[in-house]
């Protein structure tokens, strides 16, 4: 048996098969896929964000950290210590530090007070004050010392050995401190021997400091002293 190709029965087929291609399509919300060789795609321009899949969907700009003056969280593992300051001063976290320091609480337009320093001492403005302060005179050497000492000695004795009306007032006397050790006898009144021993001890005191007196030796006893028309002075031997 021959079968013959009836035109009109494959109309409507056609029709009905691109009806289908429409509707699936159409359920895809029109879009479609098309497939690109990649040796085509385009490089991605500079500047452009990179989304790493194992950064839990982060977004980095490949450039330094963004935070205030590039410090970042360096801060964050530094253990600082806190001081205690003292009195005028203040604690102060420099620029670009990351720990306090102490600084003085006061500004070159407060006001100082007077201030008088006694004897051995100087005013002075220490390192970080803003105020002057008293502070100790440095020591001199034992050389440098004795050689002060010295020339005080002399000045007083001129001084305290005059006044005199009578032998009997005068006395012999040797200091002891650490500038001398006691042998040097010296004859002055008797109403000034308390100043003349007691100025030298000052001076021993603020320029011997450094030295070594020593024990006392034994020392010959002094000649008599005698008043010689107002000045005490050692008698001389016949």
């Amino acid at each position: 048996m021959s079968f013959r190709h009836n035109p009109r029965s494959t109309l409507p087929a056609l029709v009905s098969l691109v009806a289908v291609t429409l509707g699936l399509l159409g359920a895809c919300g029109g879009r479609s896929r098309s497939i690109v060789d990649p040796d085509s795609e385009p490089a991605p321009t500079a500047g452009a964000l990179n989304v790493s899949a194992g950064s839990g969907g982060a977004v980095s700009s490949g450039g330094a950290d963004a935070s205030p003056g590039g410090m970042g969280n360096v801060c964050n593992n530094v253990n600082c210590a806190t001081p205690r300051c003292a009195d005028g001063f203040k604690l102060v976290t420099p620029p670009g530090d990351c720990c306090s320091v102490c600084q003085p609480a006061c500004t070159p337009t407060d006001g100082c007070p007077n201030v008088i320093c006694g004897s051995g001492t100087h005013l002075e403005t220490p390192d970080g004050a803003c105020c002057p302060q008293c502070v100790e005179n440095p020591k001199p050497s034992c050389e440098q010392g004795r050689a002060i000492y010295t020339q005080l000695r002399a000045q007083l004795l001129e001084k305290y050995k005059m006044g005199c009306s009578t032998d009997t007032e005068c006395v012999a006397l040797a200091p002891v401190n650490s500038c001398e050790s006691g042998c040097q006898y010296e004859v002055v009144w008797s109403s000034a021997a308390r100043f003349f021993t007691d100025n030298l001890a000052d001076s021993a005191l603020m320029n011997c400091s450094t030295c070594n007196a020593g024990p006392i030796p034994p020392c010959d006893p002094p000649d008599p002293p005698a008043c010689v028309m107002g000045e005490c002075r050692f008698l001389i031997p016949k």
